[in-house]
């Protein structure tokens, strides 16, 4: 078989769900080093996006039909792994650390509550 018909069926196994290890016909790596040199890279890139919001209708299906008993941590764990998914923003550390200078103005009774008369603090103690 011919890397041009290997290319193609490797397109439709990343159309219908399944991930680039799980393609037995031949090592992913050597079919999309094939579609760099021929230009193809852009139909696997779309495969790889169908494959993703194909395993994205999988949830909205369950969500709007009230599944009970859909997989979700399953779904999840797929979600993170396949596809890098992360529900929780990540921080952002491109940026250089800045120096801030924070000036408070506070008097001593928001400092210190109740130090001018200290009888308050000894009510509290020996309550």
């Amino acid at each position: 078989m011919n890397f041009k018909n290997l290319t193609n069926y490797y397109i439709k196994h990343l159309e219908n769900g399944y991930s680039e290890k799980s393609f037995d016909l031949c090592d992913y790596k050597k079919i999309e080093d094939y579609a760099q040199k021929e230009n193809l890279m852009k139909k696997i890139e779309l495969a790889k996006s169908s494959s993703q919001k194909l395993w994205e209708s999988f949830a909205v299906i369950a969500l709007s039909n009230n599944f009970k008993h859909f997989p979700y941590e399953l779904w999840v764990f797929v979600m993170k792994s396949r596809f890098g998914w992360n529900p929780e923003p990540k921080p952002i550390v491109d940026e250089e650390p800045q120096e801030v200078e924070v000036r408070l103005m506070l008097n001593k009774d928001q400092i210190y509550p109740g130090s001018e008369d200290d009888s308050n603090e000894q009510k509290l103690i020996n309550s």
